[in-house]
């Protein structure tokens, strides 16, 4: 019998993950900070659902790892230490979050020595962009250069979560694998969007798969940007960076009220995409994958990752998801498959558009 703690299994994404995988395993834990809303949660849940309080900043609350298979994070963290001890303990771990400071200490842990399995970015961005990539070093190898696009629709149902860490990120200077510094909203390309009649700019954006990529798949240079489907709104986060206006955003309230903006007024479509360019000298290779309901397609890649992490022999050690498992598309299904295996399952729940552009 398999026990799959979810820390943040309450919120917008971790309740999808907690479950799905509470329809296919028996011991199902929802657990975060709030008690109240992980009993809530549990309790309106049709599935069978535990609940625990957890904050994993105490090392008093990680008592509950003696007796678990796999823990999945859905919540940001500001160290290593807690994927530290379930390594140590042999508890298998699944991480869906995007915290670029995270990732930059995850290159310091040894990666092999291990007595569990950990995979990192699972989800969106990384996670999917990084197996998307992946897929064209297929159709071009020895790329010099990768350019992540990552359109974002406004339409869509985002999380608090997931909206807060986008404000708080658009005004975050980070560094990138080749030791190159770079603001958020700023580097802006002119990028070609499947169903786009004309270009539209994207800019950069502290999403860590260009932190992992250059090592994982040998790719010298990998850059990331991101745009919103509403141009307006692209053009008015990059304008208030280049006029230092930005950092006004770190401000409660006015995070608070731009929040609020994001989660009520909806000026766009419910959707996003991936576009992936791979250059070699004059060569180039364009992919693309889109489809609706963000919080939805990055909750299905946990799932799927946490099921052929728990029914699969995997090396022990820390991975990021395109070390283990490639992507390949069925009849507009997308199937997350391990690496030198037959294991496979479908990732999407909702239709998907992938293809080359």
């Amino acid at each position: 019998m398999k026990k799959i703690v979810v820390i943040g299994g309450y919120g917008h994404v971790g309740g999808q993950v907690s479950r799905q995988l509470a329809k296919r395993y028996s011991t199902v834990v929802v657990a975060g900070r709030s008690e109240e809303k992980a009993l809530k949660f549990s309790r309106n849940s049709s599935e069978k659902l535990s609940y625990l309080s957890v904050d994993l900043t105490n090392e008093d609350d990680w008592d509950f790892l003696q007796n678990t298979d796999l823990v999945i994070i859905c919540i940001d963290q500001t160290n290593t230490l807690f994927l530290e001890r379930c390594l140590e303990l042999g508890v298998d771990y699944l991480d869906i979050s995007a915290n670029y400071a995270f990732f930059q200490q995850l290159m310091y842990l040894d990666k092999g020595k291990q007595n569990s399995t950990a995979i990192l970015g699972v989800g969106l961005a990384p996670g999917l962009t990084n197996l998307v990539a992946k897929e064209s070093l297929k159709l071009m190898p020895r790329s010099e250069k990768i350019d992540i696009s990552i359109l974002l629709g406004l339409g869509d149902t985002h999380g608090k979560e997931a909206m807060s860490w986008t404000i708080k990120n658009m005004n975050t200077r980070y560094t990138l694998a080749d030791s190159t510094l770079v603001t958020s909203f700023t580097g802006g390309e002119k990028i070609r969007f499947s169903g786009d009649r004309r270009l539209r700019k994207a800019y950069f954006f502290p999403f860590p798969d260009q932190l992992t990529l250059p090592s994982s798949l040998a790719i010298p240079i990998v850059k990331t940007r991101l745009a919103f489907d509403s141009r307006s709104a692209t053009g008015i986060f990059a304008a208030l960076t280049k006029l230092n206006l930005i950092r006004f955003l770190e401000k409660n309230r006015v995070k608070s009220l731009v929040l609020a903006l994001f989660q009520k007024i909806k000026i766009g479509q419910p959707t996003y995409q991936i576009k992936i360019d791979a250059y070699k000298k004059t060569e180039h290779v364009g992919l693309f994958l889109k489809g609706k309901n963000e919080a939805q397609i990055t909750a299905d890649m946990a799932i799927a990752t946490a099921i052929l992490l728990l029914e699969g022999g995997h090396s022990k050690g820390i991975y990021q998801i395109d070390e283990l498992f490639y992507l390949k598309e069925q009849d507009n299904n997308l199937i997350l498959v391990v690496e030198q295996s037959d294991n496979q399952i479908q990732i999407n729940q909702e239709p998907i558009e992938y293809g080359r552009l």
